[in-house]
């Protein structure tokens, strides 16, 4: 599982299954850069207009409520299927 971080991590490298949560607009992980990102063992989410820290009600200027809650939703899922397996 990884939130906002580590866009250039080489996924289709390990055996692992991952799901990535990215912003669209993070000044440290750059579209861009989650945009080249691409393996068979990954969903990757971006969150249009949402910014790095999205995810955190502690951060008020950052924190983005509906994607909060669709990372949230889809983290449970990923987690419910991935460990039934």
């Amino acid at each position: 599982m990884l939130f906002y971080g580590d866009s250039g991590a080489h996924l289709s490298e390990s055996k692992a299954q991952f799901q990535c949560h990215f912003a669209e607009n993070d000044d440290w992980e750059p579209i861009d850069d989650v945009k080249t990102m691409t393996a068979s063992n990954a969903d990757i989410h971006t969150y249009p207009g949402a910014a790095h820290w999205f995810f955190e009600e502690n951060r008020p200027e950052d924190y983005k409520a509906e994607a909060a809650a669709l990372a949230w939703q889809r983290t449970l899922e990923f987690f419910s299927k991935t460990l039934s397996e």
